[in-house]
């Protein structure tokens, strides 16, 4: 099997919006992954003390692929964060083998629960129907329940459009499964199936 590597930020200030750091993170992991083809689907997302409030002070980033996982630590905001005091950025250490598994979802099924997107496919719906020459005629359904799930805000660098990545945590008995990232270093409901290691307990930083 082979061994993975990991580093981690933990956002120093007392009273900051978490999600909304995380999801900057997660920009930066996302354009370094569609930029460095060896980084591709291989470097997932962890966040060791989520919780109910929130997704916790610290996001760590996990691969086999230690030379990708050193790229991304000197991206740029990174470096700007750790020189204003914001970042603290740990050393790239071995993770142990015999760790418990996580599994963080980008759940897109919450999205289409939301309004902005419902409202989207009903004009999308609509518009069909009137090419077709249909009535339009929408079907109220009730809301769906999730499990509990954290809100990450993101805005795209080729449109600046914003959207939000909705993440659950699963760690029921996982088997380790890697290479198997989306371009958020996320898993999702179907087609990806990556886990990371439970790093709670980890000494990330020195």
């Amino acid at each position: 099997m082979e061994q993975r590597y990991c580093f981690a930020i933990k956002y120093l200030p007392n009273y900051v919006d978490v999600e909304l750091l995380a999801g900057r993170c997660i920009s930066v992991l996302h354009g370094f992954m569609r930029m460095n083809e060896a980084a591709k689907n291989t470097i997932g997302v962890s966040f060791p003390f989520w919780s109910e409030d929130s997704v916790g002070n610290i996001i760590a980033f996990v691969s086999v692929n230690k030379d990708c996982l050193c790229g991304l630590s000197y991206q740029l905001y990174f470096t700007l964060m750790k020189k204003e005091q914001i970042f603290e950025i740990s050393p790239i250490i071995a993770v142990a083998s015999d760790l418990p598994e996580h599994r963080f979802i980008r759940n897109s099924t919450i999205d289409k629960s939301f309004l902005n997107s419902k409202n989207k496919r009903l004009k999308r719906i609509k518009a069909r129907a009137i090419k077709s020459n249909r009535q339009y005629s929408p079907v109220s359904r009730e809301d769906r329940a999730f499990d509990l799930f954290h809100s990450i805000p993101m805005t795209s660098k080729g449109t600046e459009c914003e959207f939000v990545l909705h993440i659950q945590q699963q760690s029921q008995e996982l088997t380790r499964i890697a290479h198997q990232f989306n371009a958020y270093g996320f898993a999702t409901n179907e087609k990806w199936l990556g886990t990371v290691p439970d790093l709670r307990d980890t000494l990330l930083f020195e």
